[in-house]
């Protein structure tokens, strides 16, 4: 995520936390950082309110059902979490938007000087696309309070081959999710993905001659990013579930049944 405010600060994400630069350049400074203590695995999306003090952010615990949406002053450095939901925005009228995880937008009366909603959020309308993987909605909402979004259902992608002409031939129909990291093996008859399931994000192996997608990691937190170890019948993916406070990744190496145990091999 990016938002570019108009104070001429520059704020972008990294893998936990939001950082800042000056439009004209220099150097990275952090902020809004994650609150480990809190569980939280980052804070990105950042949304620069206009004026340039407060800055909107989403906070993810791990999934797009746990999402929280707060906001920090830039100024006081005090911040807040406002209410559970995904990618905030600000509308000219004084309202925060954003989304549940199930697509709907939502609305409510924002206080910045006591960083807190002054009414319960309130349904806009349904249909928002939601990305479980990365918890963000399809949609954007400009200065002069035009809304634009892509409708569709919050996680229920399903993986299909495209050919040149444009074709489209499913892998298999019954299988959706939030898919993200898609990877073939070396020998092109199996294919491995991180799916977003009930929304917990876990890694899949499924043969292309046939049968059903076979999950191969089971533990709790955030696992993705897979790909094939070379000259092996394993699979490297990322996983936080040995770091403290769940904010950092390490690289885990597991069979492509997922028989047996994980292997923490590269730090």
């Amino acid at each position: 995520g990016m938002s570019w405010s108009d104070d001429g600060w520059i704020y972008i994400t990294d893998d936990v936390k939001v950082l800042r630069v000056r439009a004209q350049g220099g150097s990275l400074s952090v902020a809004v950082d994650a609150d480990t203590a809190r569980a939280e695995l980052w804070r990105g999306w950042p949304h620069a309110i206009p004026g340039g003090r407060y800055v909107l952010f989403g906070v993810s615990r791990g999934s797009v059902e746990a999402a929280e949406v707060g906001i920090k002053d830039m100024e006081t450095g005090e911040s807040a979490i406002l209410t559970p939901g995904l990618f905030p925005r600000y509308a000219p009228t004084g309202h925060l938007v954003f989304t549940r995880s199930d697509g709907t937008l939502m609305a409510a009366g924002l206080d910045l000087e006591g960083l807190r909603l002054t009414a319960e959020p309130a349904a806009v309308l349904g249909g928002i696309g939601v990305n479980s993987d990365e918890t963000f909605a399809e949609m954007d909402l400009s200065e002069a309070g035009t809304l634009i979004f892509r409708s569709g259902q919050a996680a229920a992608q399903e993986l299909v081959w495209v050919d040149r002409e444009g074709n489209v031939d499913p892998v298999d129909p019954e299988f959706v999710g939030g898919f993200q990291g898609i990877s073939l093996s070396p020998d092109g008859d199996r294919v491995t993905a991180a799916v977003t399931v009930q929304g917990t994000q876990s890694i899949y192996v499924k043969s292309l001659t046939g049968g059903p997608w076979r999950r191969v990691t089971f533990e709790t937190g955030l696992t993705t990013r897979p790909a094939w170890v070379p000259g092996e019948d394993r699979v490297a993916y990322l996983s936080n579930r040995s770091q403290t406070g769940a904010a950092g990744q390490d690289v885990w190496i597991t069979s492509s049944d997922g028989s047996g145990d994980a292997q923490n091999e590269v730090d």
